[in-house]
């Protein structure tokens, strides 16, 4: 067995232990803390839906550890079998190694072949857990229509810009790696401006907030914090499922804020306009434009080491490819593996999301007088997602981009004190 293949598996293998491991944390924690409500939710939450709560996080988590297993060695055999090469190699005899279009529908078709192989799990998930806990509003048709639609996003967006990196590597432009990261960043600017008013409407319908004291507060609050918003619209987001959200979409004057229909039904005006001052405090701090600098970043090195293992004669016999077939075959396999390398980096990226989040909720708080509504707002969601059993500690800190109610609680009333201490006159 070639080495590099050897370490490849072997880095698989370790993931999955991990994740395995934080997954039975949290199971165990789940089914310890099940008939403790925290005192923090009292008064919102009843003893009788934590333990549902319970339940629901467990179904999940029992169904995810079934497909991380089923993941990884879905992973090991697409690399050993011998499928890449087969279907690498007659891809490249067929239509030739200077075909950088027919290479590129080759390796996004695959991505998708990948992903219908997990369609069992998204089913269960949706229409059976979801269903059964009274959250999945989707119909089948439904969700066959949205991955139809996807497939198709996937192959008219990916396709042309795979095919260019894939010119540029051959060495048609000198330092590849650094021209291709440009094209790159250019075209996720460019779909971020085209996202919300072409893509996501073949999804979702997209309707004015009605005329109302919930348009005025939020209007004013926009003003407040200095936002030029274009819209406020209400998503349908109800025929999908019963989760809550709301968010900014767009840049600039073209700034629209988008509401969950559910979200409307789930939560009071003022808890509303918290939700909405924490989002806009993301705005304010740049956190989206932060991600985008370190998310670029990763994106560079990226790029720079595909630049070192497309010149690796060694990496194309580890996995059976022809080295004179081009640079798709490299950029297969690194599309593969690359998340196992990247997964060690999850804990330093959860952690700074949390302080993300931190910040925000403090701007929420400034922009809306009281660290209250948000609060109630959080708690409420919380109630309504069945969210109230929270991971074991060890798997917060490793996945979780947002830190929890009791947490963000303790942060934002500690701040407000601490200011008003400050400012008496406030």
């Amino acid at each position: 067995m070639n080495w590099i293949f050897g370490v490849v598996i072997i880095a698989i293998l370790i993931k999955m232990a991990v994740q395995l491991a934080l997954e039975a944390m949290n199971r165990v924690w789940a089914i310890k803390h099940k008939d403790k409500l925290p005192e923090h939710l009292k008064g919102i939450v009843t003893p009788e839906a934590h333990a549902k709560s319970a339940e629901y996080t467990l179904e999940h988590n029992r169904l995810g550890g079934i497909e991380m297993i089923y993941g990884t060695f879905i992973k090991i055999g697409i690399l050993s079998c011998g499928i890449l090469p087969l279907i690498y190699n007659a891809t490249i005899l067929k239509f030739g190694a200077g075909n950088f279009w027919a290479q590129a529908l080759m390796m996004t078709l695959l991505s998708i072949a990948i992903g219908i192989l997990f369609w069992p799990f998204d089913l269960i998930g949706t229409f059976g857990i979801e269903a059964k806990y009274g959250f999945n509003r989707q119909t089948p048709w439904l969700w066959i229509s949205d991955e139809l639609k996807g497939f198709a996003l996937n192959i008219i967006l990916t396709v042309p810009l795979m095919a260019a990196v894939l010119w540029m590597s051959t060495g048609a432009i000198k330092n590849w790696w650094l021209w291709a990261f440009i094209v790159v960043m250019i075209y996720e600017i460019i779909l971020t401006f085209i996202y919300p008013n072409f893509i996501e409407p073949l999804f979702n319908k997209f309707e004015p907030l009605k005329d109302g004291a919930l348009k005025t507060r939020l209007e004013a609050l926009a003003t407040r914090a200095g936002v030029n918003v274009e819209k406020i619209l209400v998503m349908d987001a109800s025929k999908r499922s019963a989760h809550a959200n709301a968010y900014f979409a767009g840049l600039g004057g073209s700034r629209r804020i988008v509401l969950y229909d559910t979200l409307l039904k789930q939560l009071g005006d003022e808890e509303i306009e918290a939700v909405l001052a924490h989002e806009i405090g993301h705005m304010k701090h740049q956190h989206i434009l932060r991600g985008m600098f370190v998310g670029g970043a990763l994106q560079l090195l990226g790029f720079f080491l595909t630049n070192l293992i497309i010149h690796w004669g060694a990496f194309y016999r580890a996995f059976g490819l022809a080295i004179e077939g081009g640079n798709a075959g490299a950029f297969l396999v690194l599309e593969i593996i690359g998340g196992v390398f990247v997964f060690w980096l999850t804990p330093v990226m959860s952690r700074w999301h949390r302080l993300h989040e931190y910040e925000a909720d403090a701007m929420a708080v400034k922009l809306v007088g009281s660290p209250m509504p948000l609060v109630l707002g959080l708690k409420k969601l919380t109630k309504e997602s069945l969210a109230s059993i929270e991971d074991h500690p060890a798997s917060h800190a490793f996945y979780a981009g947002h830190p929890t109610v009791k947490e963000r609680e303790e942060r934002m009333k500690s701040k407000s004190k601490r200011r008003l201490k400050l400012h008496p006159q406030v």
